[in-house]
C-alpha cells in the first residue's frame, strides 16, 4: 500500500512538472514608470521631506511660544559701599539701610502686541525650510534622470541582442542549406567554414551584449532597491506625441522659495521698529524692601503694570535692511531666469535631435527594405553556385548593421522624447 501511495505521488509530481513545462511562468515585466516610482520611494532624499515637515511643525510651535507668558526667577545678593541715609536728627529716629542687600523675585511678562514678531518669524522660518526642501526635491529629481538614462541603456542592449540572435538563427538555418549544396557538389566546402566563422563572431557579440546587459540590470536594480532577474523584460515606453513646453523643474521652486524667504525677512526686519505692548508683574522677598527702603527687614513686595516699548529712531537701518533683502530677491530672480534661458536653449537642441532621429528612422526602414532584397538575391545566387559565401555574408552583415542602426535610432528617439520631459520637469 505504501509503495502504491509513493507511486501515485511520484506520478502526480511528474504530471505537475509537465504542466509547469507546458505553461512556463511568464517573465517579469518592468516599465519605466515603475522604476521611477521605486527609485523615488526608496531614496533617502524622499525621507528628508518627512524630516523637513517635522522641522517645520516643531519650529512653528517653538516660535508660537512667543505669545505665552514669560516667567523668570531672579535672585540677587550684594554688598554696597554706600547706601542712602538720613541726616542725623536728635528728635527723630531714622532707620539704617543695610549695605548687605538680598532679593528674590518672580517676574511675569505677557505680550499683548508684539509688532508681528511671532507671525513674521514663523513666515521666515517656513520660507527658509521650503527653500531647503526644494533643494532636496531637485536632488531627488536628478535620481529620476539617472534611472531614465539607465533604463534606455538596457533597452538599447536588449534590442541589440534581439537582432544578433535573430541573425544567428537565420544563418544557422541557411548553413544547413549550404551544407546540403556541398554534399551535392554544387558548393565548395569553404563556404560552410565562412558561415561557421560568421556565426561564431555573432555569438561573441551576443555574449558581450549579454554581459553588458547584466551589468546594467544590476545597476538599475540597485537604483530601484530590488534584484532584477536576467529573464526580466523591460517594456518600451510609449512615444510622446505632444511634447509639453511648460517648465516644472524643481530647481525653479528653489529660486521661488528664496524670493519668498527674503520677502519674509523684510517683514521680520520691520518688527523691532514697531511698538510692543505687554503686561508685567513682579512679586518677591528681600532686605531691604526694594519698593520701600525704609523697611529694612526682610519683607514681601509686588508690583504690576503695562509696558510700552517703541524704538523711535532707526537711523535708516530698516531701509538698508530691506534694500539688502530686495537685492537678494533680484539675485534669486536673475538666477531663475538664467536657468530658464539655459533650459530653452537645451530644448531647441533637443527638438533638433528628435526631428533628426525621426528622419533617420524613416530612412532606416527604406534602406532595410532594399538591403533585404539584395541579401535575398545574394543567398539565391549562393545556393546556385554563382557567388561565394563571402559575398553573401557581406550583404547579410550589412543588413544586420542596418537593422541594429534602426533599433538604435528607435530607442534613441524614445530617449530623446523622454529627455524632453526630463528637461521640462515633467518626467
Amino acid at each position: 500500500m505504501k509503495s502504491n501511495h509513493l507511486s501515485r505521488s511520484a506520478l502526480l509530481l511528474a504530471v505537475l512538472a509537465c504542466c509547469a513545462l507546458a505553461h512556463p511562468v511568464p517573465a517579469q515585466q518592468i516599465d519605466l514608470q515603475y522604476c521611477l516610482r521605486q527609485a523615488d520611494s526608496i531614496s533617502l532624499l524622499r525621507q528628508q521631506d518627512y524630516h523637513y515637515e517635522t522641522i517645520r511643525l516643531l519650529s512653528g510651535q517653538n516660535i508660537g511660544t512667543g505669545w505665552y507668558p514669560k516667567v523668570n526667577l531672579a535672585a540677587q545678593a550684594s554688598y554696597q559701599s554706600d547706601v542712602f541715609s538720613f541726616p542725623e536728627n536728635p528728635f527723630l529716629s531714622t532707620p539704617i539701610i543695610p549695605k548687605d542687600q538680598y532679593r528674590v523675585a518672580l517676574e511675569l511678562n505677557q505680550p499683548i502686541y508684539d509688532g508681528g514678531m511671532v507671525r513674521n518669524r514663523k513666515a521666515a522660518e517656513s520660507a527658509r525650510i521650503s527653500a531647503e526642501q526644494a533643494g532636496t526635491q531637485a536632488e531627488l529629481y536628478s535620481v529620476r534622470t539617472s534611472v531614465s538614462r539607465l533604463y534606455f541603456a538596457v533597452l538599447m542592449q536588449e534590442s541589440h541582442l534581439k537582432i544578433l540572435d535573430a541573425t544567428r538563427h537565420e544563418l544557422n538555418e541557411q548553413q544547413a542549406a549550404i551544407e546540403a549544396g556541398i554534399r551535392h557538389g554544387v558548393l565548395l566546402p569553404s563556404n560552410a567554414s565562412r558561415f561557421q566563422k560568421t556565426i561564431l563572431g555573432l555569438e561573441q557579440q551576443i555574449l558581450e551584449a549579454q554581459l553588458e546587459r547584466s551589468a546594467l540590470l544590476e545597476l538599475l536594480g540597485k537604483w530601484i532597491g530590488q534584484d532584477i532577474p536576467e529573464t526580466a523584460v523591460l517594456i518600451d515606453p510609449e512615444g510622446i506625441g505632444d511634447l509639453p513646453h511648460t517648465f516644472n523643474r524643481p530647481e525653479l521652486r528653489i529660486y521661488d522659495r528664496q524670493v519668498d524667504y527674503y520677502e519674509a525677512l523684510k517683514g521680520l526686519s520691520a518688527v523691532p521698529h514697531r511698538p510692543q505692548l505687554a503686561i508685567f508683574a513682579q512679586a518677591g522677598f528681600g532686605q531691604p524692601n526694594p519698593l520701600n527702603w525704609l523697611e529694612t527687614e526682610f519683607s514681601n513686595f509686588y508690583m504690576a503694570g503695562i509696558r510700552l516699548q517703541w524704538n523711535l529712531l532707526s537711523y535708516g537701518q530698516l531701509r538698508r535692511e530691506q534694500d539688502m533683502q530686495s537685492a537678494h530677491q533680484l539675485i534669486a530672480a536673475n538666477r531663475r531666469q538664467l536657468f530658464t534661458d539655459d533650459l530653452e536653449r537645451k530644448l531647441v537642441q533637443q527638438r533638433t535631435e528628435i526631428d533628426k532621429l525621426a528622419a533617420l528612422l524613416q530612412k532606416d526602414s527604406e534602406l532595410i527594405g532594399l538591403q533585404q532584397g539584395i541579401a535575398g538575391t545574394s543567398f539565391a545566387q549562393l545556393q546556385n553556385g554563382i557567388i561565394q559565401s563571402a559575398d553573401y555574408l557581406s550583404e547579410r552583415t550589412e543588413l544586420t548593421r542596418l537593422e541594429i542602426s534602426r533599433e538604435l535610432h528607435r530607442i534613441r528617439l524614445l530617449e530623446a522624447q523622454y529627455r524632453w520631459l526630463d528637461l521640462t520637469g515633467n518626467l
